[in-house]
């Protein structure tokens, strides 16, 4: 009888120990999300690429083969006289993806200056149906929002990665 007692709270305190430790890491996940993305997690989501638009799955400077998305980018970075590095996307960067702002959907293309990203950044969201543009230059660490689609959403968007880009 002692034996079947004792076996039934092992069995208990292992269960409770179980279900306290998952809870507790949900508690922390889930706080982590309120404080590094609040506001914006709701504004927007990265999707998978569709078939329409897995020619943009690549790394920035391989959109240099891509007609539709280089002819207007080079309009938007002659008209903002973007650096050398942002023009030709040379720097490194991350492997563009797929973003979702309230059911639009854009690339997202990365790139920074070559041993000074932390200073020269340059976020570009890039609508493929109009072909537009909205980013945010970064450029010795002064901050200009470039393109035509720019608006309060997609700029919050584009500061909430630039920030927790690196996290």
């Amino acid at each position: 009888m002692s034996f079947i007692t004792r076996f039934s709270w092992n069995k208990l305190y292992v269960c409770l120990l179980i279900i306290s430790s998952l809870l507790f890491s949900n508690i922390i996940y889930a706080d982590n999300i309120t404080k590094s993305d609040n506001y914006n997690n709701d504004l927007y989501e990265f999707v998978y690429f569709n078939n329409n638009y897995k020619k943009y799955e690549t790394y920035p400077w391989e959109l240099k083969k891509v007609n539709e998305f280089i002819m207007p980018y080079n309009k938007l970075a002659s008209k903002y006289n973007f650096d050398k590095w942002a023009t030709d996307m040379s720097g490194p960067g991350r492997r563009n993806r797929l973003i979702k702002i309230k059911s639009v959907e854009y690339i997202l293309v990365r790139t920074c200056k070559q041993k000074e990203c932390d200073t020269n950044n340059l976020l570009i969201l890039f609508e493929p149906v109009n072909k537009e543009f909205c980013g945010l230059f970064i450029n010795n660490s002064n901050k200009m929002h470039v393109g035509s689609i720019c608006n309060d959403i997609i700029i919050a968007t584009l500061e909430n990665i630039a920030i927790n880009d690196n996290k």
